[in-house]
């Protein structure tokens, strides 16, 4: 049995590992090909939500429920519960765990792209015993502090379009 040390200098190392595994793990134009597992409403818009891989121990089905509930108890509401059908939207939030095998704990990563950039991100560690409820809870946190990101981001953005008509307008005088 590794002691409290050993487990927790693992944990961190395998946690460095899969950090590279970040950008390849998320490859944006992969994603956007993917159907996605259904639709949420964000203060930019419709955004499609990918789940790519869930916890250990924890199924799909499981892991897509929770991010489901997860994401509705931050104030997301449900666009789309279906089947999605393409085109897309053009805002995706993929929600992955990379596990880092043997360790005692994964790390949940999610990521917003808008078109194949991606412009926010937020991420936080799971122990492989974890509960259901305490999944949620993880990824409730995770989905609000997105939350306000994206509004920030698109906030930015309709600032900058009525800074440039104004521009446009006033620089035709």
């Amino acid at each position: 049995m590794l002691t409290y040390a050993a487990r927790a200098a693992f944990a961190c190392v395998s946690c460095l590992m899969s950090l590279s595994c970040v950008t390849a793990c998320t490859d944006s134009r992969a994603i956007l090909a993917l159907r996605p597992d259904f639709e949420v409403m964000t203060p930019a818009g419709i955004a499609s939500v990918s789940i790519r891989q869930s916890p250990l121990g924890v199924t799909d089905a499981e892991f897509t429920q929770m991010i489901r509930t997860g994401m509705a108890r931050a104030g997301y509401r449900t666009a789309n519960a279906g089947r999605i059908d393409p085109p897309y939207p053009v805002q995706r939030i993929v929600w992955q765990v990379n596990r880092a095998i043997p360790s005692p704990v994964s790390r949940v990563v999610v990521n917003v792209f808008d078109g194949t950039d991606p412009y926010a991100y937020e991420e936080g560690v799971v122990s492989n015993d974890t509960t259901p409820a305490r999944i949620i809870a993880i990824v409730e946190s995770m989905a609000e502090r997105l939350l306000r990101d994206v509004a920030v981001q698109a906030k930015a953005r309709t600032q900058a379009i009525h800074r440039a008509s104004t521009d446009r307008s006033s620089g035709g005088s």
